[in-house]
């Protein structure tokens, strides 16, 4: 006979024992097996994970002044960046004199 067998045997003299528990003059005894009951018969539902969500509610112009700081920054940059690149490059200039040709 395998284990589970033997355990299924016992399952109603368990269960009189438990029944038996709910009649206990120890208020944690009689506590302990109607929680034990309850578990068995319908257990506690599954928990949830804990959900953080954060609203913010804002309007259409908000939106846009916002684009438009972020688009203002850029071209600040970009400005930067290129008056830097203009103030590192070495600058050279050929001043050539036309002459009219045939001024010989």
């Amino acid at each position: 006979m395998t284990v589970i067998r033997l355990l299924e045997g016992l399952t109603p003299k368990a269960t009189r024992a438990l029944g038996d528990l709910l009649d206990d003059p120890d208020a944690q005894v009689r506590l302990g097996a109607i929680k034990e009951i309850l578990n068995r018969v319908a257990p506690a539902p599954a928990k949830a994970p804990a959900v953080a969500v954060n609203v913010a509610v804002s309007s259409a112009e908000s939106h846009l002044a916002a684009i438009a700081a972020k688009a203002q920054a850029r071209i600040q940059q970009r400005a930067e960046q290129a008056t830097a690149a203009d103030d590192a490059a070495p600058v050279s200039a050929t001043i050539v004199a036309l002459e009219p040709a045939g001024a010989d």
